[in-house]
């Protein structure tokens, strides 16, 4: 399943620019990010236009990336929280009707002697 990779458009003397608005899909904040990346690889190390152009560009990306993957993390945490406490009140209930059945049947042993 190919998909199209999102690129970074360049602005003024080739330098990469922010999307504007940020996107809020992970993929396509990784396809950025690794796009910046590259971009950075252009440059002849620190101190160099394109890579630190390039490694600001990836860094504000990953921090929108962090952000987006805390979010769902909370999310999936908040979901299985819930989850546990439903399959908890679910244990208890059925502890509860195994209780009373026992009860019954004793009830029913002693009625009958």
């Amino acid at each position: 399943m190919n998909r199209e990779r999102r690129k970074l458009e360049h602005g003024e003397a080739g330098l990469l620019k922010l999307p504007d608005p940020v996107p809020t899909d992970t993929e396509e904040l990784l396809d950025l990010m690794d796009y910046a990346a590259k971009g950075a690889d252009r440059g002849m190390g620190a101190g160099s236009g394109y890579y630190d152009n390039g490694m600001l560009i990836f860094n504000l990306l990953n921090a929108h990336y962090q952000v987006l993957v805390a979010r769902k993390l909370v999310k999936a945490h908040e979901d299985l929280k819930c989850a546990t406490n439903r399959l908890n009140v679910a244990t208890w209930g059925l502890a509860a009707v195994t209780v009373l059945l026992i009860i019954l049947e004793l009830f029913k042993v002693f009625m009958k002697h």
